[in-house]
């Protein structure tokens, strides 16, 4: 590993003050020094500035990595999310038929065979001789792999005792099928990114990358396969890379298309959802 890799990988350990002084001062000392690694460092402090000062300013959002989270229908918004005009309210739906996803725990993704691969690989099983755009485009986003933990199994509250944490104009994603109604409020998944969800049997991927603004659901069956995704912690054109943990292919979550890896050039089948309060 360079030590510009290694100054990444540890960039939000510095950013968070976790580091030993030692650690600290050297990590410091690199990042003045190396024009490659210091914007990626001056982009990720002010979006750590960002996050912090949200969490401050909204006490709800310090218990948001035990909650759940919203997303929007598959499209992208170029708003601020939930201060929208003339849309369907959370709170007028019937408590019976919309539960809120409340997360019980943040489940990481657990690793899986082929090590020996991901070693030579940078710890990936990626095949990135595979890909449908140019590998410089993608650029580190500060956390390593799954530092920002996709949530796994989450559980649900009704209307009612969602309303002791989620405020009225809190956005939300809502996802509905003939059986069920659910909702994934945006301040936990500001925190996690990724839901792997499953609703009347239909297994599906909330997502959300915080710096554009997307919040897009994926069907996770793909072919014969059922995937479950993570977070690379990697961005390209600011916008979240995904992983599916079965094939560690590279997935653009503003488009659903797998850019690197076994299934590049194929596209994930977009699940309608909507953004609302």
């Amino acid at each position: 590993m360079t030590q510009c890799e290694e100054t990444m990988q540890r960039l939000w350990e510095f950013l968070d003050g976790e580091l030993e002084p030692v650690s600290e001062k050297a990590l410091q000392h690199h990042l003045e020094a190396c024009a490659r690694c210091y914007p990626h460092y001056d982009f990720q402090r002010a979006y750590f500035k960002i996050m912090h000062e949200i969490r401050d300013r909204d006490p709800h959002s310090a218990r948001a990595p035990d909650q759940a989270l919203p997303a929007n229908p598959g499209r992208r918004c170029n708003h601020r999310p939930g201060r929208q005009q003339g849309r369907t309210g959370v709170r007028g739906r019937s408590p019976r038929t919309l539960t809120i996803v409340l997360v019980a725990m943040a489940t990481a993704c657990s690793p899986d065979s082929g090590a020996a691969q991901r070693n030579e690989n940078g710890g990936w099983a990626t095949d990135f001789s595979l890909h449908t755009v140019p590998l410089d485009e993608i650029v580190s986003g500060g956390p390593p792999k799954d530092g920002i933990p996709a949530l796994d199994h989450p559980n649900f509250v009704g209307v009612a005792e969602a309303r002791r944490w989620l405020e009225d104009d809190d956005p939300v994603l809502v996802i509905e099928t003939e059986g069920a109604s659910r909702a994934y409020p945006y301040q936990v998944l500001i925190w996690h990114e990724i839901v792997n969800d499953e609703i009347d049997g239909l297994p599906l991927a909330v997502t959300y990358c915080p710096l554009c603004n997307t919040a897009l659901v994926f069907a996770r069956r793909h072919g014969e396969r059922t995937l479950d995704f993570g977070t690379t912690g990697r961005l390209r054109h600011s916008d979240l890379i995904m992983y599916d943990r079965q094939t560690e292919t590279w997935w653009q979550q503003a488009t659903g298309e797998a850019i690197v890896g076994t299934l590049a050039g194929e596209t994930l089948e977009l699940y309608p959802a909507q953004t609302t309060s």
